[in-house]
């Protein structure tokens, strides 16, 4: 219960400096933010709806990790990366304040940040999945890694190195990907693809893990 605590600080403390960098710009951000030339959205509403969003996604995380019947039996490591995990929202809140300032002050903001950030979050899910131990709420979680240990390990190691083949290539194809829908593509692909083929990987090696089904 500990690292969830931590995470959910973690994830408070980041939230407060999101809703901090856009409480600076309120004095030069016009009464409404208009996003992509349409939508006005009044300031307040857009300065804060980030990092509350953010936050309420934190805590719903910390919520649901907190029932895990596994989660007495997570070590020092794993407890920490879980943690990461549950304040990870919060901390893109941040970069993502600053796009809608950004947005709100310039009446324009293409598709490009965004696939960026995606790559960024593949690359901390590659950090983070290697050291997740087997538990219901933070992982690759489908029947063949739930019912063995083997194949949960050897699954998140595999899933570490295609999150990280994954954002490399979507950095490339930023450069090369028009923006507007086509990158909107590239981001739900470096969301679901290395997901998809983590699961595809689960079930190959099910077998080779000596899978027991209980």
């Amino acid at each position: 219960m500990a690292f969830i605590l931590r995470g959910l600080e973690a994830g408070a403390c980041l939230s407060a400096i999101a809703f901090l960098l856009g409480l600076a710009a309120v004095t030069w951000l016009p009464d409404e933010l208009h996003m992509w030339q349409s939508f006005p959205i009044p300031r307040m509403l857009a300065i804060l709806i980030i990092p509350v969003i953010a936050f309420a996604f934190s805590l719903f995380l910390s919520l649901i990790t907190s029932c895990d019947p596994r989660l007495a039996s997570q070590s020092t490591t794993s407890g920490a990366a879980i943690a990461a995990v549950i304040a990870l929202p919060c901390l893109f809140a941040v970069p993502l304040e600053i796009l809608i300032v950004y947005a709100g002050s310039t009446g324009h903001l293409g598709t490009a940040p965004f696939v960026i950030l995606a790559c960024l979050l593949d690359f901390a899910l590659c950090a983070i999945f290697k050291y997740v131990e087997p538990n219901y709420v933070v992982g690759i979680r489908c029947l063949w890694t739930l019912r063995n240990d083997h194949v949960w390990a050897d699954t998140h190691f595999f899933a570490s190195c295609i999150f990280l083949v994954t954002g490399v290539v979507g950095l490339v194809l930023v450069f090369f990907v028009p923006p507007g829908l086509w990158q909107l593509l590239v981001i739900a692909g470096l969301f679901f693809a290395p997901t998809a083929i983590s699961v595809l990987y689960s079930y190959i090696i099910r077998e080779e893990a000596q899978y027991i089904v209980r």
